[in-house]
């Protein structure tokens, strides 16, 4: 009986097992998520037990994870965004190191949460939205400008970060029209936004290029839009009869209209002609386009003002 209870304490298991962590609640901070708009989840993490290391992860779709940071109270707050409309799994992610009962020395503990989204009307805004929420999805851009009760404006880059919001960006390197842009958000009496301005700056300021760079525009917004055909006209009193035009520049506004409206994407107003009547204010193109969506519509146009050439881009509600 000695020797047995001899053996039985000798034999008895000091290993200090591991408990691991878990998480609490996941929450959201918007009910309504439109595509590229900025929305946090939020939540805790109870740390394990006699664990070694707990690295702690968050991910979207199963896509890359990036480390999850926890204040000093153990809580945390990601920020994120998506750029496709659909119902996306976040999930956070504890992988405990330690000795545990079942033999294993890691043990991986998670949490997910279902984001709802929904295609925004106009890069990352409703139309509607109010002046506060047009702010808030807004708030990384540094160059917001609020001086102006009427309306918002930003200067940004055509890419902004890796994100194109207008579908502005062609995936063909060739076509890309690099420049910047100062985007105006326009409110109604009621302070709803109803309209979105872009001035568009291209990069090659090159009179003879300058149609290339419309041109670019329409094609890169096609995928989102249909257009109705281009038409040119007199800036000064909107007349589209070209009467004021000579025989030879008649010619060249026509001969450039017809390459505008055939999808050509070179050899446009290679001698400059075309360039120089807007630079000069005697002629403007113009076309009108819908999403195809059937939330927006707009123009985009020829212009030439403060000595540099512009595309001009209107959005508004289509209805």
């Amino acid at each position: 009986m000695t020797g047995l209870s001899m053996v039985s304490c000798s034999e008895e298991d000091k290993t200090v097992y591991a408990t691991p962590g878990s998480f609490g609640e996941l929450t959201i901070d918007r009910t309504t998520i439109g595509t590229h708009q900025w929305f946090t989840i939020s939540g805790s993490y109870t740390h394990g037990k006699d664990v070694a290391n707990e690295d702690l992860t968050i991910s979207i779709d199963g896509g890359l994870p990036s480390t999850l940071k926890l204040s000093e109270d153990n809580k945390f707050s990601v920020e994120m965004a998506v750029t496709k409309s659909g119902t996306h799994e976040v999930t956070v992610s504890a992988t405990n190191t330690g000795i545990f009962h079942d033999g294993e020395v890691q043990q991986k503990v998670e949490k997910s949460i279902d984001v709802n989204v929904v295609a925004s009307d106009i890069r990352c805004h409703f139309w509607g939205d109010s002046r506060e929420t047009t702010i808030e999805n807004l708030k990384y851009y540094t160059t917001l400008n609020q001086s102006d009760p009427s309306f918002l404006s930003i200067t940004e880059q055509d890419m902004y970060g890796t994100v194109s919001y207008a579908k502005e960006v062609s995936a063909t390197e060739s076509l890309r029209s690099y420049g910047n842009r100062v985007v105006m958000y326009k409110f109604d009496t009621n302070n709803k936004l109803n309209a979105i301005q872009y001035y568009c700056i291209p990069k090659a300021q090159q009179i003879e290029s300058y149609i290339w760079s419309v041109a670019i525009r329409m094609l890169e917004l096609k995928n989102e839009y249909n257009f109705e055909p281009y038409f040119y006209y007199n800036p000064n009193d909107n007349t589209t009869t070209g009467s004021n035009l000579t025989a030879e520049e008649k010619a060249a506004a026509d001969a450039c209209l017809e390459k505008l409206n055939s999808g050509a994407t070179a050899d446009f107003d290679t001698d400059g002609k075309v360039g120089s009547l807007i630079q000069n204010n005697k002629v403007a193109f113009a076309s009108k386009f819908s999403s195809k969506d059937e939330k927006t519509k707009g123009f985009i146009a020829t212009n030439y003002s403060n000595n540099e050439y512009h595309v001009m881009i209107q959005f508004e509600p289509a209805n």
